[in-house]
């Protein structure tokens, strides 16, 4: 448990107009679980994993018969890395906690590993999708980072700007009967069109 607290307590230098984005989120994020009725211990854990180190023992392999003492024991853990820290930079602390803990022959390994990424407001791509949803939906998209991971991380790292616009519930995210109301689809695909042509119409656009 001491290893996971000094972990969790591991912060980086986070870029300003990220941090502004992420005291924007965590209020939004705080509203919306808040109105689906989640507690405020566990709000607040949600909350905060914005911009901490969250930390998953997910899967431990070790033994091969109960009156055995097994040889090797491995655990899988997953690790959100928050901006401003680096899977490298958490992997170097792990393996200092550990030493710290005389644990000198447990093996630290990232077995798979992205770096943290985003894709500033400032950006055409958000700025032509900000100025459609108001001029046909009449509403105003607001930056927000959500605690999970997507494949835009691929692109990203390869230098190309993506962000997330869609329909959908936060409530119904991931649940037994997820679903997308129809007039949401439709009033996302218009804006989704719009913004397709007017990036692609000129380089130089606004």
């Amino acid at each position: 448990m001491g290893l996971l607290k000094g972990l969790t307590a591991l912060t980086g230098e986070m870029p300003e107009k990220v941090r502004e984005v992420v005291e924007t989120s965590k209020g939004i994020l705080r509203l919306f679980l808040g109105q689906m009725g989640l507690g405020e211990e566990l709000l607040a854990q949600v909350v905060e994993a914005l911009d901490h180190i969250t930390v998953n023992f997910g899967v431990i392999r070790g033994g091969v018969k109960v009156n055995v003492v097994p040889d090797t024991c491995t655990l899988d853990v997953d690790v959100r890395v928050p901006m401003g820290l680096s899977p490298e930079a958490v992997k170097a602390k792990v393996d200092e906690m550990l030493k710290g803990a005389g644990l000198e022959e447990v093996e630290c390994e990232l077995v798979h590993a992205s770096e943290p990424n985003f894709t500033s407001p400032s950006e055409r791509i958000f700025r032509l999708l900000a100025g459609n949803a108001e001029r046909i939906l009449g509403l105003r998209v607001v930056p927000f980072f959500m605690t999970g991971a997507s494949d835009a991380r691929f692109l990203r790292l390869k230098g190309i700007p993506t962000i997330h616009y869609g329909p959908g519930e936060l409530n119904k995210a991931h649940a037994y009967d997820e679903f997308v109301r129809t007039d949401h689809l439709i009033m996302a695909t218009k804006v989704i069109a719009a913004t397709i042509v007017d990036f692609l119409h000129k380089q130089g656009g606004t």
